[in-house]
């Protein structure tokens, strides 16, 4: 089978500082251009446990082999929508599709590269079979927060931004269960707030509540 990943000649779409298509060029070209911002989407799927679903890269990958990552990612083709790509992407990695929740857009830049990117959060429907290219991922597994502790406990490598979202999802349930008003305790994770601040500085839980939290989790 080919590697799916390995499309240097595919072509994306361009655009500035607004996100509005300017222009056009290769993958390629704009992985390796900082001066070409091009867009990119991310898939986190989780289950009716509320388990992510996370991937592990192929260990013949070029770049970061047996990492641990999210769910889906890529490119968004030109021509396509950021929806239009997620859908895509989740079909031809993990060969099947649900409904997607936009759930953040954020710029990265890089030395290399400079990119928009919209995440998107998705429930795997029941009964649903999940199938992915052996040359392009080691392997696929639900997990929780107790499981992703273990992981990071053990060394497994997890890549930056995908242990951020990770992070990001199982701390909004404490949101949800009004266990908290703001959540930032927990590594690698971003403020979130489920009334809107009034001031920028927000009193942090106490150390002695972290595991008690945690366990609300379970």
């Amino acid at each position: 089978m080919t590697d799916k990943t390995n499309t240097p000649d595919e072509i994306v779409d361009v655009v500035n500082e607004q996100d509005e298509v300017i222009g056009q060029s290769t993958k390629g070209e704009v992985n390796s251009n900082p001066n070409l911002i091009h867009r990119e989407v991310t898939v986190l799927i989780y289950d009716a446990q509320n388990r992510i679903l996370i991937q592990q890269r192929s260990r013949n990958k070029k770049t970061n082999p047996t990492m641990w990552i999210l769910s889906v990612a890529g490119h968004v083709k030109s021509g396509q929508t950021y929806e239009q790509a997620a859908h895509a992407e989740l079909q031809e990695e993990l060969g099947f599709d649900t409904d997607l929740k936009l759930y953040e857009k954020q710029k990265f830049s890089y030395e290399n590269e400079t990119q928009f990117t919209c995440s998107y959060l998705g429930k795997v429907p029941r009964d649903t079979k999940i199938e992915f290219d052996s040359n392009e991922t080691e392997q696929i597994m639900f997990i929780d927060e107790k499981g992703l502790d273990k992981m990071i406990e053990s060394g497994e490598k997890i890549e930056e931004y995908s242990l951020s979202e990770f992070r990001k999802f199982f701390g909004k349930h404490l949101m949800e269960k009004r266990l908290c008003a703001c959540v930032n305790i927990f590594p690698n994770m971003l403020p979130m707030f489920w009334w809107p601040p009034k001031e920028n500085k927000i009193d942090h839980a106490a150390p002695k509540y972290y595991e008690w939290i945690k366990g609300e989790l379970k």
